[in-house]
Formats: C-alpha cells, sequence, structure tokens
C-alpha cells in the first residue's frame, strides 16, 4: 500500500485499492496508513473510504507536492517510519526543499525504528542521489507513542542507478542500547547480552547505553554494521515479560545470520530499495534475501511503471534482484 501510494503520488495515476491487508487479524486501514493518506490529503489528494479499518479506498493523488512544512500525528504508537517511507520520494521529487514533522512510535513492532531510517536506509538512498536527513526529538514506544521525528529532504531531478552485490569485509559495528522510563542498568545488561553473542567478531564494536527521553516506558537496541561496501542494520524492542538478555541476543542473532550469508544488504532494505530501483536511470542490481514483501514492492512498481524487474533465488532465500 505504501508503494502505491508513493507512485501513484508520483505517476499522478488514480488508485483503487480493495482487500487491504485483509489476511491480517486486524484488517483494513491501521493509523499509520490513514496518516501517510491524510498527509497526502494535506498536499492536495482526494480519497474516498479512507478511515481506520477500512479493506477498500479510492486515492486520486494531489496535482502537485506543493508543501514545503508539514506536521503530523498518527494518535497512536502507530509507525513514523512507515509514514515517512509513503512520503519519501514524492518530497525528494517536489522540486524543492521539505520538512515533514511526525508524532507517533519511533521504536514499534513490525516497522524500522528511526534509528534504521537515519543510519541505513538514507545513506543507501544517498547512493541513488537523494539527499535527506531523520532527527528522533522524543523516542515513542508502544502503547502511548508521542515519539517525534523530523525528516528533510532535498529536491533531486533523477536518480542515479546502484549496484549493490558484495558487501566485502566487516570493518565495525555500532550500536545502542536505550531505556526510556527505566532503570540504567536494564541496558547495561542488554549490551553485554549483545557483546557476549558476538564474542567471536573480530571488528570493532562499540554498543552505547543511552536513556533515551520518551512518554512512556520502552527498551531497545540497534546495531549498525558496516561493510566495505554496505550498511546492515538490526535491532530488538523490549516488552514486558522479554529479558533485557533476550533482547540483546536478538539483535545480536539476526546481525550473525546476516553477516554469515552472501546478501550484501539486509532483508530489510531489499525491499525498501525496490522503489528507488524502479525509479533510477539506467539498471540496478541488489544481492538481498527474496522476501514476500521484496517480491510485493517489485509487482507493485511493475503495475506503475515501465521498469522491468528480474528476480533470481528462491522465496526465503538469497538472490539477485535487477531492474532496467
Amino acid at each position: 500500500m505504501r508503494t502505491a501510494l508513493t507512485l501513484s503520488a508520483l505517476t499522478r495515476t488514480p488508485l483503487d485499492l480493495v482487500n487491504i491487508r485483509s489476511t491480517r487479524p486486524n484488517p483494513g486501514l491501521q493509523a499509520q496508513h490513514l496518516t501517510g493518506v491524510k498527509a497526502f490529503e494535506k498536499l492536495g489528494a482526494k480519497t474516498k473510504n479512507a478511515s481506520i479499518g477500512s479493506t477498500s479506498m479510492q486515492f486520486i493523488p494531489p496535482e502537485e507536492i506543493g508543501l514545503e512544512k508539514i506536521e503530523l500525528d498518527v494518535g497512536t504508537a502507530g509507525s513514523v517510519t512507515l509514514v515517512m517511507q509513503s512520503l519519501f520520494l514524492p518530497l525528494v521529487f517536489s522540486g524543492k526543499k521539505a520538512e515533514v514533522k511526525i508524532k507517533g512510535g519511533t521504536h514499534v513492532k513490525w516497522s524500522p525504528p528511526t534509528d534504521y531510517f537515519e543510519k541505513v536506509f538514507i545513506p543507501a538512498a544517498e547512493k541513488f542521489g537523494v539527499k535527506a536527513s531523520i532527527e528522533t526529538i522524543r523516542y515513542g514506544f508502544y502503547p502511548q507513542g508521542g515519539g517525534i521525528a523530523v525528516l528533510k529532504t532535498e529536491p533531486v531531478e533523477s536518480l542515479k542507478p546502484v549496484k549493490l552485490l558484495e558487501k566485502g569485509r566487516l570493518e565495525k559495528i555500532e550500536g545502542v542500547s536505550a531505556v526510556a522510563n527505566l532503570p540504567l542498568k536494564i541496558a547495561e545488561r542488554q549490551k553485554a547480552s549483545v557483546l557476549k553473542n558476538l564474542v567471536s567478531l573480530s571488528a570493532s564494536t562499540k554498543i552505547k547505553v543511552e536513556t533515551a527521553k520518551a512518554i512512556s516506558p520502552g527498551t531497545f537496541v540497534f546495531l549498525k554494521a558496516d561493510y566495505e561496501n554496505s550498511v546492515a542494520g538490526f535491532s530488538s524492542l523490549g516488552e514486558r515479560g522479554k529479558t533485557a538478555e533476550k533482547v540483546g541476543e536478538e539483535a545480536a542473532k539476526a546481525f550473525s545470520e546476516f553477516d554469515s550469508s552472501q546478501a550484501c544488504i539486509d532483508e530489510h532494505l531489499g525491499d525498501q530499495l525496490i522503489p528507488l530501483m524502479s525509479l533510477a536511470e539506467g539498471k540496478s542490481t541488489i544481492k538481498a534475501k527474496i522476501t514476500e514483501h521484496l517480491l510485493s514492492n517489485v509487482w507493485v512498481c511493475e503495475q506503475f511503471l515501465p521498469a522491468k524487474f528480474s528476480v533470481e533465488g528462491k522465496t526465503g532465500e538469497g538472490g539477485i534482484v535487477s531492474v532496467e
């Protein structure tokens, strides 16, 4: 849905969405989806049946992306980064500098934390020629949310193709173990667990322990792995009943699985780069895990654009994705 809204806005193509999230336990539009839709409405889009729980919606994109500053409130702990994903490319191609301030969940389940958006997605987008930045002003955890993040973009006229095939040697791991409204020793235990599970690494590993500013309690670990040719990110969230040791272990395990694979970029970045690849002028190629999200994004991009993708590899395994 996010990719469809993005490309609808970019190509000025009206969109009919049906069976929205129909196979999910809570089907239909959720708060973060609706916030993205409402953002486009602020830019001039027209919609029909856009409401929480709706499983179908009509979307007529704005004639132009005209606002330079937008403030949005998800209203819950719904993910701010999922909203940013919908707006990112339309703002980049708006022809002017833009700033979006979003209130909601910055570190919540089933979505990339703002750390990932800032330290992994944006550096990857910069390889395509994008200029953008994100700042987390206040963290937002489930259930209250209340986090604040600001995305700034610079205008570009076109994207250049990118090849990401070999990650190369691991150079260093940097990370943060943080808590909000909880004892700092929990973050220290999370850090100790990360280091315990990465003990065999020869690369430099630096994990900062921080107290995060937030409305509700929460904890997380975020790891950024710098390779010769790429950057990857891995995170884990604390929750009631999950030990600090488990939080650290989950993030470390996610890194270790990627590090031992042949993929050049992590699986989440793989599907997030598909829209940029489809818009770049020239052939782009990536080596990543083939996921259902990646294949869905490929399908959606091919419905809006003349781009033709080639996917080599089985779902759930590493493969090569190309477009020209």
